[in-house]
């Protein structure tokens, strides 16, 4: 039950489609955990919201930034994904947000895109009025219909 916040500038990313192409790119990201793939109920928990920031208000070391730049937090129950697997998940997310934008995938740029993971302690996510834990969600993920 993965939620992606993806915060950037509201002047970012707004040809056609662009937004629709970056959020489907990014939870698809997701799927490399090996109870994501090809599964219909981790997709339905695998939110993402898009937070427009206002033209001019992102700042480095006190200055306006010209340039994109991009902040996506992926917050998750602790135990979810490995180090392995979150490098690999950033590495494709940081690429998805560059080659949306345009840019090439280099140090520079991929620079402007900073990913956050946050891990949530069990039974401090709550869904349906329910506390989870990891073995619940797994059960569910894992659980044939």
């Amino acid at each position: 039950m993965p939620i992606i916040d993806v915060y950037l500038s509201q002047e970012t990313l707004n040809a056609a489609g662009q937004r629709d192409r970056l959020a489907e790119r990014l939870s698809s990201s997701l799927k490399r955990c090996p109870h994501a793939v090809d599964n219909p109920r981790a997709d339905a928990i695998n939110w993402l919201y898009l937070h427009e920031q206002p033209a001019g208000s992102i700042y480095m070391a006190g200055k306006n930034e010209k340039r994109p730049h991009y902040r996506i937090e992926v917050s998750l129950l602790t135990g979810m994904m490995d180090d392995k697997l979150r490098a690999l998940v950033a590495e494709d997310m940081t690429r998805c947000v560059l080659e949306e934008e345009g840019s090439s995938y280099n140090s520079l740029n991929a620079s402007r895109v900073w990913v956050i993971f946050r891990d949530v302690p069990e039974r401090y996510w709550s869904s349906a009025g329910h506390l989870h834990s990891l073995d619940e969600l797994m059960a569910y993920l894992n659980h044939d219909d």
